[in-house]
């Protein structure tokens, strides 16, 4: 994989969030250009 590749990849459409007391997932599709949550766990 080039340097290049890399930074051309697609982002991931799910993101994790890890605190002290909380851990929460949440995924990401997109519809008529703007983002939308599809589904979140906590």
């Amino acid at each position: 994989m080039s340097l290049a590749a890399l930074f051309q990849s697609p982002s991931p459409d799910v993101a994790v969030e890890i605190d002290r007391g909380h851990v929460g997932a949440a995924r990401l599709i997109w519809r008529a250009g703007q983002a939308v949550i599809a589904a979140h766990a906590a």
